[in-house]
């Protein structure tokens, strides 16, 4: 796909979630040596509902990341089942947090040239040749801007002193994620594995746990919700917060 088609199409907005909550320590992780990489070879049952749940996000792709992220790509077209995103929320995405203006459906044909061109589009025939999903599936018009004042997870992560309550909060909430999930405990082998293996692929971490490399993809971002870890472009690492957090969970 072109980069031009792919802004008429590319507006695949979805609530920063800190996914669901619950948990417990594993016995493998109680025994685990500080910074040691478990390879508890789980294979997540949840893999294809949350592929299906995230498979209407289209991500911005090559110039666009900046043009969204500038405030010059401000309108996107999305053929969706439903409306996915609400007015007045702030969502995160690969170009930064994004304040959904306005959300409405339109007639494809009605589209305007001057509406094409606020989505990076050359005009409104491109935005219709554009469109995927399903025939007959309401097309939305998405108005966005970057969102303003700086992204809450950055001033959490970078946060490396926490007071007792706030690492007892972590705690609960690493203990329901555990619970909630299908695979068994994850979140401190997780964290113990990225503060060993910093800046190493996704699937590679992934696979040292026999899992897909997607569903462990989802389950990090959790942990970023948290503010416990960042995303490398290779990769990932613990943020100071993160590093707090695991010393007290390891101490």
């Amino acid at each position: 796909m072109s980069r031009t088609t792919h802004n008429a199409v590319g507006a695949g907005l979805l609530p920063g979630r800190a996914g669901g909550v619950m948990g417990g320590t594993s016995p493998v992780s109680s025994a685990l040596p500080r910074g040691y990489c478990a390879g508890a070879v789980r294979v997540s049952q949840v893999y294809l509902r949350n592929r299906a749940r995230h498979a209407g996000a289209v991500r911005f792709a090559g110039d666009d990341l900046a043009a969204v992220a500038e405030g010059r790509i401000t309108v996107a077209f999305r053929r969706w089942d439903r409306a996915r995103v609400l007015a007045g929320r702030v969502y995160r995405t690969n170009a930064g947090r994004l304040l959904v203006d306005s959300i409405e459906a339109v007639d494809p044909a009605a589209i305007a040239d001057q509406d094409a061109r606020a989505a990076g589009l050359p005009d409104a025939e491109a935005v219709r040749r554009g469109l995927r999903g399903q025939v007959g599936d309401p097309v939305f018009r998405i108005e966005f801007r970057p969102a303003p004042g700086p992204d809450p997870r950055a001033e959490l992560a970078a946060d490396d002193r926490p007071d007792a309550a706030a690492l007892a909060d972590v705690v609960t909430r690493l203990d329901r994620l555990d619970r909630a999930s299908s695979h068994g405990p994850w979140t401190r082998e997780v964290l113990r594995c990225i503060a060993a293996r910093p800046a190493v692929r996704a699937a590679d971490l992934a696979a040292s746990f026999g899992r897909e490399t997607q569903p462990f993809k989802i389950d990090v971002r959790k942990l970023k919700n948290l503010g416990l870890t960042y995303s490398l472009p290779v990769g990932y690492q613990l943020s100071p917060r993160g590093r707090v957090v695991l010393d007290h969970l390891d101490g």
